[in-house]
């Protein structure tokens, strides 16, 4: 990137990128591009902005941003003290706190559109519910108030855990069971512990992600993690929801959830948000094998 175009960029943008903090180059672009749908940008300030986002994520953010998290040395970050939002299109209402994570992203945004589908009814009733990556947990939480039967909100940074508590109990969520966990989905024995202490005994029924995926190397744990905590069955459903920004990463997830017998059923573009929800479930041909 040329000195010229670094000056364009705004100084709050420069920072996030020179930091690696994905969290808010990604806030600082969903402000300023348009949906993933609509015209491609004239803007060249979004453009170089997205260019170098790109650049970012290939250093392996994501890598950076584990590393960070185990500083000790960091402080903790404060909390808020405004008042809960309440978010009436998703019929929540949320805590906003400045921790990573507390934004609704757009990805999670889409992910709860999906949910509130009168369609999708069926498939959250009686569910027993995890949300990978979870931070405010607006999806999980509407599942929950679909009718799920229970729900593990779930997240890498503990100091997410106080948060998506209180966010369980601001929301009426009827008969349902939630707590919040920590889980580094990345991490296969945080998985098994998860699935000895919190899973059911056959797996969850509905699995759910927003924007977890920042590189192709994310790509195989996920599909891993899914495939330990995800129950075998006909109506089981992993859904994953994905920024615009991300793109160039669903090829490589479907190839992934197909090599794991799991198969992209339905793609939905939310052009609002700017994101995509991809359903997966269980191959036919696998479940007959193996159940």
């Amino acid at each position: 990137m040329t000195d010229a175009a670094s000056s364009a960029m705004p100084d709050d943008l420069s920072a996030a990128l020179a930091a690696g903090d994905a969290d808010a180059v990604r806030r600082l672009l969903s402000s300023t591009t348009t949906p993933a749908s609509a015209a491609p940008p004239q803007n060249p300030l979004v453009t170089k902005a997205a260019r170098m986002a790109d650049e970012l994520l290939a250093r392996g953010v994501a890598t950076l941003e584990r590393e960070a998290s185990r500083d000790e040395a960091a402080p903790a970050p404060a909390p808020s003290s405004a008042p809960p939002l309440r978010l009436n299109e998703l019929g929540l209402v949320l805590c906003d706190e400045q921790v990573m994570g507390q934004p609704v992203w757009p990805a999670a945004l889409a992910l709860s559109r999906w949910l509130l589908a009168p369609a999708r009814g069926a498939l959250c009733a009686g569910a027993r519910v995890c949300e990978l990556g979870a931070g405010c947990g607006a999806p999980g939480l509407v599942a929950a108030r679909r009718s799920a039967s229970s729900l593990v909100l779930t997240d890498g940074d503990e100091a997410l855990l106080p948060l998506m508590a209180r966010n369980i109990a601001l929301n009426e969520l009827g008969g349902c069971d939630a707590r919040a966990r920590r889980l580094d989905w990345r991490e296969p024995a945080q998985v098994d512990a998860l699935r000895a202490a919190e899973a059911p005994a056959d797996g969850f029924d509905l699995l759910l992600a927003a924007d977890v995926l920042f590189s192709v190397g994310d790509v195989a744990p996920l599909v891993a993690a899914a495939t330990a905590l995800l129950k075998r069955g006909a109506t089981s459903r992993l859904v994953i929801a994905r920024s615009a920004f991300f793109e160039d990463l669903q090829p490589t997830l479907a190839a992934a959830a197909e090599a794991a017998d799991l198969c992209v059923l339905s793609a939905t573009s939310d052009a609002a948000a700017g994101a995509v929800t991809l359903e997966l479930g269980w191959e036919p041909g696998a479940l007959e094998r193996r159940c």
